[in-house]
C-alpha cells in the first residue's frame, strides 16, 4: 500500500473516533451541566416517595380507627366471631402463627404483646390483622367466607363490617408493595439514598414494630451500609405472619452471606427464601439466585431462574435484565431474542433505570449494533450513581473501541449490594 494513502486513512480513522469521543463528552457534559452527581436530586426523590407511601399508610391507620369508632364493639366482635369460625372451620391451614399457637385468637393476642404499649390505640388490632399480606388475615377472611353462619348477633355485625375491612386490607396490601419495590432488591441505589431510607424508617420502624413495608425498606439500607448485624436484628424480628416479608428476610441474609464472601451459604439461605415462600411470590430469591449463577458463569441457570422469578413478577424491568443478559451471554446469536425481552420491560423503567441501559447495551454490542450500545451506554453513564459511575465508563471505553467489555460479574454484584 501506499504510504501516503495508508498514513491518510489512518488518520481519517483517528479522526473519527476523537471525534465520537467528543460528542460523548458533550453529552455528559450538558448532563452534568444540571448536577455534577446526580446522587443528592436521586436521593431527594426517593425520600419523596418513601415519605408519600408513609402519609398514605397513615391515612390507612386512621380510617381503620374510624371504622371501630363507628362499630365500637367490632373489636371484641372480630374475637367472637374467629371463636365461632373456628368452632364450625377447625384450625387454619398454612398460617406460621396458627402453627406456634394454636387458636387464631390467640395469634390475635400475640399481635398485641408484640406491639408494647402501641397496643393501647384502638385501631392497631384491627390494623394489624389487615396490614401488609398477613397469613391471618387472609385465612380470617376465607373462614369467615366458608363458615356457617351464627345466630350470634357479633357475628353478623363483623359481616355487616367486612366490606370495610376488606378493602383496608386490600389498600394495605399496594401499599405494603409499593414499599418492598422501594426497597430495591437489586441494590441499584445510590448511598445517599440508602443513607435517606435509613433516617427515615428508623422513626417509622419504632413508631411501628411491625410496620413490615420499613422494616424491608431498613434492612436492604443497612445491608448496603454494611451495618449487617443491625440489619440481622430486623431480619429476626419480622413476624412469622408475614410470608412474603419472611422469604425476602432470607434473600436479605443471603446478600449478606455472599457480600461476606460464602456463596455456597447464600445459595442455602435463598433456597430457604424459596421455601418460606410456599410457591408464592418467591420472584427475589428466585431472581438472586439467577445473578449468583452470572457469578460463576452459568448462563442458562441464571435464565432458569429469571423464568421462574417472572412467573411470580411478570412485569419485574430486573427480571427482565437478568433474563436479557443470560440469553445473550448464553448464545450471542440470541441476542435479538433478548432485545425483545428487555424492550417488553420498558414500560416498567424508572427515569433513575442506569442498570436497564447498561443491559440494553451489552446485548445491543453481542448483536452487533454498536452504534445503539453506544447510546445506551451513554445513557446508563448519564444517569448512574457515583459508586458504578466509573465502571460504567470503563465499559464505554471499550463500546467506542468496539469491543465487548469485560464484566467481573462477582465484583459487580458485591458492588451493587454494598455500594462503596
Amino acid at each position: 500500500m501506499d504510504i501516503t494513502l495508508f498514513l491518510r486513512s489512518s488518520s481519517i480513522e483517528w479522526i473519527g473516533y476523537c471525534l465520537t469521543w467528543l460528542v460523548i463528552l458533550a453529552s455528559a457534559r450538558q448532563v452534568g451541566a444540571q448536577a455534577v452527581d446526580v446522587d443528592p436530586a436521586r436521593a431527594q426523590r426517593y425520600a419523596d416517595r418513601l415519605n408519600e407511601l408513609q402519609t398514605y399508610r397513615n391515612q390507612l391507620r386512621q380510617r381503620a380507627a374510624t371504622l371501630l369508632a363507628q362499630t365500637p364493639n367490632l373489636e371484641q366482635d372480630l374475637q367472637q366471631a374467629t371463636q365461632q369460625a373456628l368452632i364450625a372451620a377447625g384450625t387454619l391451614n398454612n398460617t406460621p402463627g396458627v402453627i406456634r399457637t394454636p387458636q387464631l385468637l390467640q395469634t390475635l393476642q400475640v399481635y398485641r404483646g408484640q406491639s408494647g404499649e402501641l397496643f393501647l390505640r384502638p385501631e392497631l388490632l384491627v390494623w394489624y390483622v389487615l396490614q401488609d399480606n398477613t397469613w391471618v388475615r387472609q385465612q380470617l377472611f376465607q373462614i369467615m367466607a366458608t363458615a356457617q353462619q351464627s345466630a350470634n348477633q357479633s357475628y353478623a355485625t363483623l359481616l355487616s363490617s367486612r366490606a370495610a375491612l376488606e378493602q383496608i386490607s386490600r389498600d394495605a396490601d399496594a401499599n405494603f408493595l409499593d414499599f418492598r419495590e422501594l426497597a430495591d432488591v437489586m441494590g441499584r441505589r445510590s448511598l445517599a439514598e440508602h443513607t435517606t431510607a435509613e433516617t427515615l424508617t428508623a422513626a417509622w420502624y419504632q413508631d411501628d414494630p411491625l410496620h413490615a413495608g420499613a422494616a424491608l425498606v431498613r434492612a436492604h439500607a443497612l445491608r448496603s451500609l454494611g451495618r449487617f448485624d443491625e440489619c440481622k436484628r430486623i431480619l429476626n424480628q419480622i413476624d412469622d405472619n408475614f410470608p412474603a416479608v419472611q422469604a425476602v428476610s432470607w434473600a436479605i441474609s443471603g446478600q449478606i452471606a455472599f457480600l461476606s464472601g460464602d456463596t455456597a451459604e447464600a445459595k442455602r439461605d435463598l433456597e430457604k427464601g424459596i421455601s418460606a415462600a410456599r410457591g408464592r411470590e418467591s420472584g427475589e430469591a428466585e431472581l438472586l439466585l439467577g445473578w449468583i449463577a452470572m457469578t460463576e458463569g452459568k448462563w442458562s441457570h441464571a435464565k432458569s431462574h429469571a423464568g421462574r422469578a417472572r412467573k411470580w413478577e411478570p412485569d419485574s424491568c430486573e427480571v427482565a435484565i437478568l433474563e436479557g443478559l443470560a440469553t445473550a451471554q448464553e448464545r450471542p446469536g440470541r441476542a435479538r431474542e433478548a432485545l425483545q425481552v428487555l424492550r417488553r420491560a420498558r414500560l416498567a423503567t424508572s427515569p433513575d433505570d442506569w442498570h436497564y441501559h447498561e443491559a440494553l447495551a451489552i446485548v445491543h454490542a453481542l448483536a452487533n449494533d454498536r452504534q445503539f450500545a453506544q447510546r445506551e451506554i451513554q445513557q446508563a453513564v448519564s444517569i448512574a450513581p457515583s459508586h458504578v459511575r466509573a465502571e460504567l465508563e470503563r465499559e464505554q471505553q471499550s463500546l467506542v473501541a468496539g469491543r465487548m467489555p469485560d464484566i467481573d460479574w462477582t465484583a459487580r454484584l458485591q458492588m451493587l449490594w454494598q455500594p462503596h
